[in-house]
C-alpha cells in the first residue's frame, strides 16, 4: 500500500511539473510573440509617423507653388487620396495591435497567430500603398511645379 501510494505521488509530481513547464513555455511563448509583434507596430507606426510628416511637407510645397500662380490640382487632388492611404494604414496598425492583444489574452494563443500574421501583412500592405501614394503625388506636384504660368513669347 505504502509502495502505491508513493507510486501516486510520483505520478502527480510529473503531472504537477509537466504543468508548470506547460505554462512557463506558454508565458514564454506569449513574450517572445509579443516583442516580435510589438517591433513590428512601432516600426509600421514610425513609418506611418514618416508618411504624414512628408505629407505635411508636401502639402506645404503644392501652397508655395499655388502662390506663384501654378495649377496644383492634380497634385492637391493626389495628396488627399495619399492621405486616405495613410490614414487607412494607421488603422491597419492599430488593427494589429488589437489582433495581437486578443491572441495573447486568449487561453489558445497559437491559435490566433494565423490573424494577427493577416493583421501585419494588413498593415505592411497599406504602409506600402500609403507610400506610393506620396510617391506618385510628389512626382505630379514636380511635374504641375515645372509647368509655367506664362506663356512662351
Amino acid at each position: 500500500d505504502e509502495m502505491r501510494q508513493r507510486l501516486e505521488d510520483h505520478k502527480q509530481e510529473i503531472i504537477d511539473r509537466a504543468e508548470a513547464a506547460k505554462a512557463a513555455a506558454k508565458a514564454k511563448f506569449g513574450e517572445a510573440v509579443q516583442t516580435s509583434v510589438g517591433n513590428l507596430v512601432d516600426r509600421f507606426t514610425a513609418n506611418v509617423t514618416n508618411l504624414t510628416s512628408i505629407a505635411t511637407r508636401i502639402e506645404a510645397r503644392i501652397a508655395e507653388l499655388t502662390v506663384k500662380g501654378n495649377n496644383m490640382d492634380n497634385s492637391t487632388a493626389l495628396l488627399i487620396l495619399a492621405r486616405s492611404d495613410i490614414a487607412t494604414a494607421q488603422d491597419k496598425v492599430t488593427a494589429l495591435s488589437t489582433a495581437l492583444a486578443s491572441a495573447l489574452a486568449s487561453d489558445t494563443p497559437k491559435q490566433h497567430m494565423q490573424t494577427v500574421r493577416d493583421a501585419a501583412k494588413a498593415a505592411q500592405d497599406a504602409v506600402v500603398t500609403a507610400k506610393k501614394a506620396l510617391e506618385d503625388t510628389l512626382k505630379q506636384v514636380r511635374v504641375d511645379g515645372a509647368a509655367s504660368t506664362t506663356p512662351a513669347l
